[in-house]
Order: structure tokens, then sequence, then C-alpha cells
């Protein structure tokens, strides 16, 4: 963003009240919030089509809890936290 851009910004915002400021803060947060999301969303995405991928390739996939015993995963068995 160029700092004239910024600055334009700025001086509109100044013309704000605070309810006005906050009810766009609250915005931005949202607008942050999806993107953010959208791109978990994306990286998800891109790591199935990855096992996949693999998968296909002939690629065993293994978790391992102990050091002495694996056992396979199956993609549909993961669960995404974030």
């Amino acid at each position: 963003m160029t700092d004239s851009r910024l600055e334009r910004i700025i001086g509109q915002l100044a013309e704000f009240d605070e309810q006005e400021l906050d009810i766009i803060v609250k915005k931005i947060n949202v607008e942050r919030k999806d993107r953010h999301q959208a791109k978990i969303n994306k990286l998800i995405e891109n790591f199935r089509k990855a096992w996949i991928d693999l998968s296909s390739a002939g690629v065993d996939i293994c978790y391992c809890e102990d050091i002495d015993e694996s056992c396979p995963l199956k993609i549909d068995n993961f669960e995404f936290d974030y």
C-alpha cells in the first residue's frame, strides 16, 4: 500500500465517530478471519491432494506413536482442528 493511499484512508477514518470506527474494526476482523480460513482450507485441500497423490504412487503413509509400533492412517479418519 502506498503512503498516499494510506494517508487518504486515515483521513477518511478521521471523519467517523467512535461507533462507526468500532463497526469498521469489526468488519476488518471478520475479513481477516475469512481470509485466514480460506488460506487454511486451501492448505488442507493441498494436503489431501498430496496424500492421495502419494498413495497413488505407492507410498505408504504411517503414523508412529511408539517407536516400535506403526499403523497405517486413512485420510478420511483425519480431523483438522484449527
